[in-house]
């Protein structure tokens, strides 16, 4: 659980205030199986003089942390024009099958889902989106155990492709995402 507040009381520029909920659990299946699931859902809230959430403040969601088939940033509600321009409430869930192959190498299997939302719309004028919109991106990677942590390799899958939109995404950093 996570709390953030904003006000112009406390010298910020606008007055928010913003909860993250989030779980995680890892499941051994076998000895050389484990079962991982992360669900994670933020919720901002404008008061005051506000009305809605500043575009910096937005949520947005894409990249190797949320949902691995898109680029950072790629998905939330869009104007008019076609860009993304963020939320002020988000839900993201994975859940991923780990392989043990050896002692230092992972095979990864998964499917991210999740979206932006935009309730306090003010004078938007786009698609503010709802839990229908959901987007999903199965995939597979592996992961090699280093001292510094796993090296991971992991593609993810668009499906139900929009205009633009590829068909997915390599993403190759330090760490896990579960």
């Amino acid at each position: 659980l996570e709390g953030k507040l904003a006000s112009e009381a406390l010298g910020s520029s606008i007055d928010l205030f913003k909860v993250a909920l989030s779980t995680s659990t890892y499941t051994p299946v076998t000895d050389f199986l484990v079962w991982a699931n992360r669900i994670r859902g933020v919720r901002m809230v404008p008061f005051g003089d506000a009305d809605v959430i500043p575009l910096g403040q937005r949520l947005f969601l894409g990249g190797r942390d949320t949902l691995r088939g898109f680029a950072i940033g790629e998905v939330g509600p869009k104007g008019a024009d076609g860009d993304v321009l963020g939320g002020d409430e988000s839900i993201n869930a994975s859940t991923e099958l780990q392989f043990s192959l050896t002692d230092n190498f992972i095979l990864v299997l998964f499917i991210d889902a999740g979206q932006a939302f935009l309730e306090n719309e003010g004078d938007f004028t786009g698609d503010t989106l709802d839990f229908s919109d959901l987007r999903y991106t199965p995939g597979l990677g592996g992961r090699y155990k280093t001292p510094v942590g796993p090296i991971s390799i992991e593609y993810g899958f668009v499906t139900e492709r929009e205009t633009d939109e590829r068909s997915g995404r390599l993403n190759i950093a330090i760490g896990g995402v579960l």
